[in-house]
């Protein structure tokens, strides 16, 4: 595998900690919709959302490993 340098690796760690950032933002927004409502459709919903917030969450690290691969293939 490339070897990556160091500073690769700190904006990788930087955009991943965003990325888990939003990811619970995600996640206190829809705890919130759902203790506002107090409905039945509260819980089905706090789910949807965390499903949303989780397939995003997957999508950027693929997106960032893809990113990091095609930044260190350029270099060279």
């Amino acid at each position: 595998m490339a070897n990556f340098s160091g500073k690769v690796v700190v904006n990788a760690i930087i955009l991943l900690s965003f990325l888990l950032l939003v990811d619970l933002l995600f996640i206190l927004a829809s705890m919130a919709l759902a203790a506002s409502q107090w409905s039945s459709l509260a819980l089905p919903d706090m789910v949807v959302w965390s499903s949303y917030s989780g397939i995003g969450m997957v999508g950027g690290i693929i997106l960032l490993i893809a990113v990091l691969v095609f930044i260190e293939r350029r270099r060279y």
